[in-house]
């Protein structure tokens, strides 16, 4: 996939830049008869030496030597390869400092290994030569993405469809930028506009069924979903999403049919944490109450931080930390920092992808000075928090997490806490959980609150 991506790339850049950029940004004509002649991956070590020829006549442009960092990543298309060519790249853009190209690539590698700030100033710099093609918005609404900067990722794939209105990756792209900032009905009508430009294309059908999900749309996103597996999505997260849909509209037989799929699809990747989650909720499937039916010990309304929130609504809430199949795919992080030591717990339901779901990430911060934390407190506070936040359990929790959201905003940029109403709210649901939630709580009714 990366190696097809790099090649296709070349053969775009040239096309699109041949004859109208300043000769520094373009590739010498060497050094475009040694891509020329490279017809396959397999031809990477034989164009790297044409390559450590051209540099040997040419050391002063830069070009050649981001070429050379390219076409070792084309043929080790591995981290490793690919951090093993970056020493070129970085020479690259030293030595030909005004060069497009050079630092276009310089970004894509970095992007690649997850150096998101390193890859986001490389792409601006781009962008601020000059440069417009080779989907250099798409990439950096990528980068903004995954920087937690929904809004400016948002700007740059709508400037990306703009240059390539019929591009599926940049429409994809903006609805991922969506769902980062939980605009979910937005986000649909992106993917649904992906499926239409590309309609055998898997991954728009899979975020589609999830964008679906999360609008409570289960009959939608069971039918997206059914579309990825009908093109032959190899992710057992599919199978296991298309089971929660089920489950949630009475289908539990074929729902415990996708989790067997799933499990044995997880088992042949040998991804074995997924399978022992799958292989949990078939379990459930053989209780008498798969679900959980013991209420929350709650009687009349409980104030939380100013707000009042009935039996109803806080049994929705909780009801979140237990369910074999949630509205939502849930990403939760907690930092705890140490004196001497930083310890992350992370807990997942499915393992989803927190930036493509756009549920939020909490961040709890010990104090300073603290010698021990409660983690099971900070756990499960924080687990509700995304429950709240990803609008869940209901708009009166989403909007209680949005306040404190905004207060935390608020803050001065020297504040000691800059989490300091966020972690309130996490404390304070992790301390109502441990006070009424004796055992699971009960499936919610249909008179529940909803988002």
């Amino acid at each position: 996939m990366v190696r097809r991506a790099f090649l296709l790339f070349f053969c775009f850049l040239l096309a699109a830049t041949s004859g109208a950029r300043a000769a520094e940004s373009i590739l010498s004509p060497g050094l475009v008869e040694i891509l020329v002649s490279m017809k396959s991956p397999n031809d990477a070590l034989s164009a790297t030496q044409k390559i450590d020829k051209y540099i040997a006549l040419h050391p002063k442009d830069g070009n050649a030597y981001t070429l050379r960092c390219v076409v070792h990543s084309v043929g080790n298309p591995t981290l490793k390869g690919i951090a093993s060519g970056l020493v070129d790249c970085k020479k690259g853009v030293e030595i030909s400092p005004t060069s497009e190209f050079a630092h276009f690539e310089f970004a894509n590698m970095l992007r690649m290994l997850q150096q998101y700030p390193e890859s986001l100033v490389q792409y601006s710099r781009a962008i601020d030569l000059g440069l417009t093609n080779g989907n250099i918005y798409e990439d950096r609404c990528k980068v903004f993405r995954h920087l937690g900067r929904p809004t400016e990722a948002i700007a740059d794939c709508k400037k990306q469809m703009l240059l390539t209105p019929s591009s599926y990756s940049a429409r994809v792209a903006l609805g991922k930028a969506e769902l980062a900032s939980a605009d979910y009905s937005k986000a649909g009508a992106e993917f649904a506009d992906a499926v239409a430009l590309e309609p055998f294309k898997i991954r728009a059908f899979e975020l589609q069924g999830q964008t679906y999900a999360t609008l409570g749309r289960y009959a939608s996103a069971e039918k997206s979903l059914t579309q990825a597996i009908s093109l032959h999505d190899k992710n057992p997260m599919t199978y296991a999403m298309r089971a929660m849909m089920r489950a949630e509209l009475g289908k539990k037989n074929r729902a415990l049919s996708d989790l067997q799929k799933a499990k044995t699809q997880a088992t042949a990747i040998g991804a074995m944490v997924f399978a022992k989650n799958v292989d949990n909720q078939i379990k459930m499937f053989g209780a008498p109450h798969p679900f959980g039916r013991s209420k929350v010990l709650v009687s009349g309304p409980v104030s939380i931080l100013g707000e009042q929130f009935t039996s109803a609504e806080i049994n929705w809430l909780m009801h979140g930390l237990y369910a074999g199949f949630d509205r939502f795919d849930q990403t939760v992080e907690i930092n705890v920092h140490h004196a001497k030591s930083k310890q992350h717990l992370r807990w997942h339901l499915y393992q989803a992808n927190l930036t493509d779901l756009g549920v939020a990430r909490v961040t709890l911060m010990l104090p300073a000075g603290r010698k021990k934390w409660r983690n099971n407190l900070a756990y499960n506070g924080a687990v509700l928090v995304g429950l709240a936040a990803s609008g869940y359990a209901g708009p009166k929790w989403k909007a209680l997490y949005n306040d404190m959201r905004a207060r935390d905003k608020s803050l001065p940029t020297t504040a000691p806490d800059p989490y300091l109403n966020r972690r309130a709210m996490a404390n304070a649901l992790g301390r109502l959980y441990e006070k009424f939630a004796a055992a699971k709580p009960q499936s919610p009714s249909a008179t529940a609150p909803r988002a």
